[in-house]
């Protein structure tokens, strides 16, 4: 709220909102999704999301196929995520 108090009502309206999103997601996207929201500082809203169309830019493109290759382990192409910054089409890499 303004004066710095968690409202608590909008809180677990955040939290529902994403449980749902979450049953959505196959456990590949799920992954994906994890990535997406932690560096683009978003949260998921589904497997269709667009990277850039969320928030994302070039240089956070390359940290994003850098995070994937560290920490799922596969080689993304990065000019396979720039045609389809999807989290759908990325996870049909994993």
């Amino acid at each position: 709220t303004i004066n710095g108090k968690v409202d608590q009502r909008a809180l677990a309206a955040i939290v529902e909102a994403s449980g749902a999103v979450e049953g959505e997601l196959s456990p590949a996207q799920s992954k994906v999704a994890a990535l997406f929201a932690r560096l683009l500082k978003v949260s998921v809203t589904g497997p269709q999301m667009n990277f850039f169309e969320s928030g994302g830019n070039s240089l956070l493109a390359t940290r994003f196929v850098q995070l994937v290759e560290r920490e799922l382990g596969v080689q993304l192409d990065m000019s396979e995520f720039l045609q389809q910054p999807t989290i759908a089409r990325i996870a049909n890499y994993l």
